[in-house]
């Protein structure tokens, strides 16, 4: 198991990266920005591993948490586990992520 922290100062959080080195899936753990630099070590992280990223795992759905799900969607297709509760929050300063996501890539947990 290959397994990175990344550090992401826009939001003051770390991001987990987890690569099985036998199939050759990642996944990441609460990637909390979208900005250019974080984008750039997940990627280089994937193709230095050969690995496809398949999962975000998401503890809980704060924007601090959430922040780069939607992007990375868009860019690997990975599927996103949350709780449900988190993924339908009323308040979207802290619970973004329904405006960002569509049900293709949600697979919450209840």
């Amino acid at each position: 198991m290959d397994i990175k922290t990344i550090y992401i100062p826009s939001v003051f959080e770390n991001c987990y990266f987890l690569g099985d080195e036998s199939t050759g899936k990642a996944a990441l753990i609460d990637p909390g920005a979208a900005d250019e630099r974080t984008l750039d070590t997940i990627g280089h992280f994937l193709a230095d591993g050969g690995y496809a990223l398949t999962h975000i795992l998401l503890t809980h759905g704060h924007y601090d948490h959430v922040g780069g799900v939607g992007e990375l969607c868009r860019r690997y297709r990975p599927a996103v586990y949350l709780h449900q509760a988190d993924f339908q929050g009323e308040d979207p300063r802290f619970f973004p992520l329904k405006g960002q996501l569509d049900s293709s890539h949600f697979t919450g947990v209840e």
